[in-house]
């Protein structure tokens, strides 16, 4: 009998939890191209600001982060990754310049 239950369970993951997550991906999917959309609209003016105000940003963060201060870890991480990609349009726009 016990083989019988668990042959008929399924190894699904509880309700709502599979779409949930996958709905959540596809809104931070947008959201990164939001950002994108954003970003590659500035000028490099802009964006030299852009990437300041981030340094800044993320200097705050690091500094809660070891006073102990909030969760700023996922906080850190998306700064990190926005002024990587501030950089690379910077980069892509000086290369097209030359």
């Amino acid at each position: 009998m016990r083989e019988g239950f668990l042959a008929n369970r399924s190894l699904a993951l509880p309700y709502g939890q599979a779409s949930d997550t996958g709905l959540l991906q596809k809104r931070v999917d947008m959201k990164r191209k939001e950002t994108m959309d954003q970003l590659r609209e500035m000028n490099t003016e802009e964006l030299k600001d852009q990437a300041d105000a981030l340094k800044e940003s993320l200097f705050r963060l690091k500094f809660r982060k070891a006073l102990g201060v909030g969760e700023t870890l996922k906080d850190i991480r998306r700064e990190k990754k926005t002024l990587a990609r501030v950089y690379t349009l910077l980069n892509k726009e000086k290369a097209a310049a030359e």
